[in-house]
């Protein structure tokens, strides 16, 4: 078992990996958010390695760690290395196996420095994903409020968009007209708080009103 934890707030890297005490496996599996499924993949079938991850985390760094992953139960003996996605893990193992096919990424969208040109990735034998989403920006987006004006004042809404107003002229079941607009508003917010939060970094209060 190899573990390394660190602070509350910081990522966390979990791997355990396990085997039938009584035959050996030829395959093992890495799996990502990992935690709900680790206790049903516990005792049976092949090889586990798991990798949970919190707060703080960066992508590409992490596929960098699957990739140690990937190649350690490699260097063990196992013939195949399946990844596991579970719900976030999902788009993570696909990012990882595109990453590993074709590396082009040498930065994080923010810019930090990231080189997957380099990290010399190997491509898993196959991916299973289990509860999984596109991903944590269009899951996250389709959560939004659209309703809210004002982010410093989430009390400030926009009536035609509070459905949860009982004076909100729009009640379920909601017309195709309407969800179309609503989801374009939860894209514009997204949108907005994309330009606004860089701004409120530079220039703190002060950037409310720009």
């Amino acid at each position: 078992m190899l573990r390394r934890v660190e602070p509350p707030g910081y990522r966390l890297i979990l791997g355990n990996g396990t085997a039938p005490w009584w035959r050996r496996c030829g395959t093992s599996s890495v799996s990502s958010w990992a935690r709900p499924i680790w206790s049903s993949l516990r005792s049976e079938g092949p090889a586990k390695t798991g990798i949970g991850v919190r707060s703080g985390l960066i992508i590409e760094k992490v596929a960098i760690d699957m990739g140690a992953w990937i190649k350690d139960a490699r260097s063990r003996g196992y013939e195949k290395v399946i990844l596991v996605g579970w719900s976030g893990g999902g788009s993570l193992s696909l990012f990882y196996q595109a990453k590993a096919a074709t590396p082009s990424v040498t930065a994080t969208l923010a810019g930090d420095p990231v080189d997957l040109t380099w990290a010399g990735l190997e491509p898993a034998d196959g991916v299973i994903f289990i509860a999984a989403h596109l991903s944590r920006a269009e899951t996250l987006t389709e959560w939004l409020d659209p309703s809210v004006t004002d982010e410093l004042d989430p009390d400030r809404r926009a009536l035609e968009f509070d459905i949860y107003n009982s004076t909100c002229a729009h009640q379920p079941p909601y017309a195709d007209e309407f969800v179309t607009r609503f989801r374009a508003a939860q894209i514009a917010r997204n949108r907005k708080i994309t330009a606004w939060v860089p701004r409120m970094a530079r220039h703190g209060a002060a950037a409310r009103d720009e």
